[in-house]
Order: structure tokens, then C-alpha cells, then sequence
């Protein structure tokens, strides 16, 4: 028997890809709506279980929650993190990756005399939860204020607006203590905090303050050296450059508590077999210019200089300025000899200082080195006149700025007497640390009448270094 094999007509196929695309595009459909309610499902109890950390967090510190009805308070989720009331790698979008704690935050309202709302901003790589402009808080009305005595070794804060705050303590610039959340009241407050547990050492706050509002400020203490009082070493307020002891300058200038000494003062220290010497406040001020990329710090903050001469010395005995001040056998006199005379009280406080000199006709550049002590240059001593610089061959002038002192005495070079220093009694010529452009061996010098001009590096001549108090 002969069999009859007949197949599907065209429209017979057709019909069934039709049903089959149907079929497909409502499968795709519901995978699709299933995954979109799942990714909300979980957003949403990501952002439940946030609030509801947020809400533990208030109800353990009640202390810190709005005050007056319509005012807010923020925290962030780096501090519910840090306090341990959630996991940082609980804190993911849906696909496992970290959100951005440290801008994330939850925002509470007082809607009522004893109900609250939570409102979340979070940030994640997938998504954003929220608004950020529901964080915008007020901290206009906080005043907030903390000083240190080294007297009392005593903290005070002052405040007003604020509902809270909470300070750390350094030493050394190390934290020994981390407070709380203080709570105060918003008309004001004094706290007073005794600091005498973590001396000695260099001691500085830093205070943190909120408003009602959600906002808050942060201020940093004075710093002050605190001595161990068991050694009788104890500081006292800083009274006279002449008198003070170095302890008590040194802290004077660490906390910026400066204003009974003045530029020019002078004190006198025994330096051994140097002899006794007089050192002078040369400079007091840092102005702008200071914080310039590659500006020379040796005229920046508080300065101090020999006012007389405390030996004689050459530059460089084989008679070159190759290699600028870094290079010379001056520095290394400096760095050594001079400063190990120094008595210890005062080394104690000198700090690093950058040092940008001049070159040379045999070096292309600026030399800049890092100094404990150092020479003057040119601009140091007698400034700029108008538009263009006072010494020609002085390849720094654009580099560093005019001593307050001299800038005091009116020191140009045609007013030169204030630049005069003495040996024995005597005026002598001494040493600045700027090489001249146009020699390979020839460095600047004050003269005995105060001018300036450049001689050979041989020469033994005075010398009067200035350091930096930080």
C-alpha cells in the first residue's frame, strides 16, 4: 500500500510561530517582572532594615534626637557602622556590591510630641535611595569654642545652639581618648575637661558639636606642651622673650599664645666654647605667599637669628659655590658644629625647615634643602625694591620674602645700618647662603656697613645663622 506523506501548508506554520512568539513574549515578560520585584523587594528591606538601625540607634541615644517639632537630626551610615549597630557588608546593592557609606546618611523628624519619621538617602553603585537634599541642615546657629591652658592643664569648651558634641584628644598628634556623645542644652554651655591624665607631652582637642537641626561644626584646639610637673619643670605663661624659659616659648609658639613677644626682642644663650651669644625674633608672621608651591619657609613663621657673630668660617676652602649652600663645607659646619652648641632646651623646639638658595655660574638651578639651621639670602635682608630685585645675581628672589625684622628697620640697600652685625664688638662681615650667578665661586656677604657684595668662597668670615620655633 502506498502511504500519503503530506506536510505542514505555509499558513499551518505561520500559525504556530505566532502562538510560539506569544507564548515566548509572555514567559520573557513575567521572568522580567519577576527580577524587577525582586530587585524592589530587596531595596526596600535594605532600606527597612537601615531605618530600623537608625530607630535603635536614636532609641539608645534619645539625647540626640530633635528637640522642637519640624526639626531634624542626620546620622551617618559610617557612624551607625562605626558604633556597631550595623555591618558594613550588610550595607550592598543587589549585586553584592559596597554602597557608599561615608555619604549615606538617615534623617530623623520630629512630627509630633513623641512620633518621629526616618528617611534614607543611600547611595550604591546600581542605586539611589532618596533625596540628599533631605540632609541639608543648619549650623549657622552653633557656636562652638575650645582652648587649652598649660597652666591648669585643663581643657574649656564653650558652646551655644548645640545639642550635643563629643572630642578627641591627641598627644603627640597620637589620640589617647575619644569621648562620647556629650548631651547639653541648646541655650549654652561650659564644659571644663582636666587633661593632666595624659601628660606630658604636646597636647591638642578636636571638638565636634551638633545643632537640633542636623548640622554640626568642628573645631581644633590650641596646642600646648604639658611637662612633667614631678621634675619641677613646670611652664608658665609666657611673659618676656628675655625671661622665658625655652619650655615656655617654645609652648607659647606651639598654641600661637604669642603676644608678649615682639620682633626684635632678644635673649642670650651660652653656647660653650662659641661663648655667650644674643638671639633675636626676626620674624613672626606667615603671609600668603608663604604657602606658595616651592617658596623657601626661612622667612615663614617664627624665626629667630643671631643678632651678633658667633665665629668665623669659610664658605668652601677650595674656593667654589658649585653645588649652591647644600654643598658647602659651611653647611655641614652649621648643621654640626653650631647646632650641637646649642643648648638642649632650645634644640627641643627648632623644626625642619625648607631652605630654597641661589646657584652658581657652574650649576643651572636652585638648590633646596631641608635645614635645622640656616644663612640668610639677599631678599631676606634687604627686600625688593619697587619692581626689581635687589640683588641681581641672586637667583632666588622670587622664592622667598624680607625678614619682619629688617622690613621693620626699614632695611634697603641704600638704608642699610640695621643689616650690621658685630664680633667682639666690632662690625663684621658675614655670610648669606645665596651663591652669585655670574661666578663659580663667589658668595654673598654683608658688609661691615650693612651693603652687600659678593666675595670668594675661601674667605673666613662671620657667621649668623638664623632657625625656625614650631
Amino acid at each position: 500500500m502506498k502511504l500519503n506523506k503530506k506536510g505542514f501548508t505555509l499558513v499551518e506554520l505561520l500559525a504556530v510561530i505566532t502562538i510560539l512568539g506569544i507564548l515566548m513574549s509572555v514567559a520573557i515578560g513575567a521572568v522580567s517582572w519577576i527580577l524587577e520585584s525582586a530587585k524592589d523587594n530587596f531595596y526596600k528591606t535594605l532600606e527597612k532594615n537601615i531605618l530600623l538601625t537608625a530607630e535603635t540607634y536614636y532609641s539608645d541615644h534619645r539625647a540626640s534626637l530633635p528637640k522642637n517639632i519640624g526639626q531634624k537630626a542626620k546620622i551617618g551610615l559610617q557612624a551607625l557602622v562605626n558604633s556597631n549597630y550595623i555591618k558594613k557588608d550588610e550595607i550592598v546593592d543587589y549585586g553584592k556590591q559596597q554602597c557608599d557609606i561615608t555619604s549615606s546618611f538617615v534623617v530623623v523628624t520630629k512630627k509630633s510630641k513623641k512620633d518621629y519619621s526616618y528617611e534614607l538617602y543611600l547611595k550604591c553603585p546600581s542605586k539611589t535611595i532618596g533625596d540628599p537634599s533631605i540632609g541639608k541642615s543648619n549650623s549657622s546657629s552653633i557656636t562652638i569654642s575650645a582652648s587649652i591652658s598649660y597652666i591648669t592643664k585643663a581643657m574649656t569648651i564653650t558652646g551655644s545652639g548645640v545639642i550635643s558634641y563629643q572630642y578627641t584628644v591627641y598627644r603627640n598628634n597620637l589620640m589617647v581618648y575619644n569621648s562620647s556623645s556629650i548631651s547639653v542644652k541648646e541655650a549654652g554651655f561650659t564644659d571644663t575637661v582636666d587633661l593632666s591624665k595624659y601628660s606630658p607631652g604636646s597636647m591638642k582637642v578636636v571638638v565636634t558639636a551638633y545643632s537640633s537641626s542636623g548640622g554640626s561644626k568642628t573645631v581644633t584646639s590650641n596646642t600646648a606642651d604639658f611637662q612633667d610637673s614631678s621634675s619641677g619643670n613646670v611652664l608658665t605663661p609666657p611673659n618676656s622673650f628675655a625671661t622665658d624659659s625655652w619650655d615656655t616659648i617654645i609652648s607659647a609658639v606651639h598654641s600661637g599664645n604669642t603676644s608678649s613677644y615682639h620682633v626684635g626682642d632678644t635673649k642670650t644663650i651660652n653656647m660653650g666654647s662659641f661663648g655667650t651669644h644674643t638671639i633675636r625674633i626676626a620674624n613672626t608672621s606667615t603671609p600668603d605667599e608663604c604657602a606658595t608651591d616651592g617658596f623657601s619657609q626661612t622667612a615663614c613663621g617664627f624665626v629667630l637669628e643671631f643678632a651678633d657673630i658667633i665665629t668665623n668660617h669659610n664658605m668652601n676652602s677650595g674656593n667654589t659655590n658649585v653645588g649652591g649652600w647644600p654643598a658647602s663645607e659651611m653647611y655641614t659646619y652649621v648643621q654640626n658644629d653650631i647646632y650641637n652648641a646649642l643648648p638642649s632646651e632650645l634644640k627641643a623646639g627648632i623644626i625642619e625647615t625648607t631652605v630654597v638658595s641661589g646657584h652658581g655660574s657652574s650649576d643651572s638651578a636652585n638648590f633646596t634643602s631641608t635645614d635645622k639651621l640656616y644663612l640668610l639670602s639677599t631678599k631676606e635682608v634687604w627686600g625688593k625694591e619697587g619692581t626689581s630685585n635687589v640683588i641681581n645675581n641672586d637667583t632666588t628672589d622670587a622664592y622667598t620674602r624680607q625678614l619682619d625684622y629688617y622690613k621693620a628697620q626699614g632695611v634697603t640697600t641704600s638704608n642699610k645700618s640695621g643689616a650690621i652685625k658685630q664680633y667682639n664688638g666690632s662690625n663684621t662681615i658675614w655670610w648669606l647662603r645665596a651663591a652669585s650667578s655670574n661666578y663659580s665661586n663667589y658668595f654673598y656677604t654683608v658688609m661691615t656697613l650693612g651693603d652687600c657684595y659678593d666675595i670668594s668662597a675661601y674667605n673666613s668670615i662671620g657667621v649668623a645663622p638664623a632657625f625656625r620655633i614650631g
